[in-house]
């Protein structure tokens, strides 16, 4: 549930409405200044991401300086919502079938800011109607733009030798 501050009223009050992503929208738009808490991924953080961000492309978060929430993995602030973890599930077997496979899934890892700019292009972009070629497409483009990282994943597989053209 997302809450939005609808600005600051007199004697230093913050009005809050629950849920109303059309008033977040409109005062982002209008560069106004606003408060709110969202999870992440979520389609707002890629569509809105030069307003959410510092100069260095960061989310500003609001932390918990007391320590009462924890610490998600791999950050240095305290937020009010714990870490998640996207598993990838597969079936029974494959491991013994495939295990270059699973030792792939097992490797892949992306960040949330890449898990936000498909969640914008999916539900914003595509209105949540991509077709399955749109979607192997956005896979395409994002293994081109992400080489590297891909490579670290596949290095040692046989998979490695696979190039987007390969396949």
């Amino acid at each position: 549930p997302a809450l939005v501050s609808t600005g600051v009223y007199p004697r230093g009050r913050v009005g809050e409405v629950s849920g109303n992503f059309y008033l977040l929208w409109n005062k982002l738009d209008a560069q106004e200044d606003v408060l709110f808490y969202l999870w992440t991924p979520h389609h707002l953080s890629g569509e809105y991401a030069d307003a959410l961000c510092d100069e260095g492309g960061q989310i500003l978060w609001l932390t918990d300086p007391w320590g009462f929430f924890s610490e998600p993995e791999g950050t240095d602030y305290y937020t009010g919502f714990p870490g998640a973890t996207i598993y990838i599930a597969y079936r029974v077997g494959l491991e013994d079938e495939h295990p270059d496979v699973v030792t792939l899934l097992e490797r892949i890892s992306m960040t949330i800011a890449d898990v936000n700019a498909y969640c914008y292009w999916e539900s914003i972009v595509k209105g949540g109607e991509a077709t399955v070629k749109e979607k192997s497409e956005y896979a395409r483009k994002w293994i081109v733009d992400n080489r590297a990282e891909v490579n670290s994943w596949l290095a040692g597989l046989q998979a490695e030798r696979l190039t987007p053209e390969d396949s």
